[in-house]
Formats: structure tokens, sequence, C-alpha cells
């Protein structure tokens, strides 16, 4: 049999857990998927902007420089 998609939303721990112990039972093969919080190119962006700081790449500025980006 092929696989369907059948989106569930529990509101809260107990629900989860029987919904899992019920597909169990059944013997239904699942699996879960989390959606994630940030987009995975984003997160991306980050962690080199972090690496590149880690490596001496960037520059510091005083607040009052980085006022005067403004004006």
């Amino acid at each position: 049999m092929e696989p369907i998609t059948i989106k569930v939303h529990p509101v809260d721990a107990l629900q989860i857990k029987a919904l899992r112990a019920f597909m169990v039972a059944l013997d239904i093969k699942f699996e879960e998927d989390t959606p994630a919080a940030y987009n995975p190119a984003f997160i991306d962006m980050i962690r080199t902007g972090e690496e590149d700081l880690k490596a001496g790449k960037g520059i510091k500025m005083t607040l009052d420089e980085l006022n005067a980006l403004w004006k």
C-alpha cells in the first residue's frame, strides 16, 4: 500500500503519546516530523557569521560609530 500524509494537531504531550501507542498497537509504520523553528538557509547564514567572527573576520565598532552610520 502506498503511503499517505495525515496531519495531526495534538494539544499536549498526552495526546502525542496516545497517537504513538495507537500506531504501534495497529502495527502501522510511521515517522514523525517536527517543523524547524527557522529556515535552514537562515541557520546556515548565522553559523557562517559566527565562524567568521571566531576566525577574526569582522570589525569592532563603538556605539558612536554605529550611530553615525544611521545619520
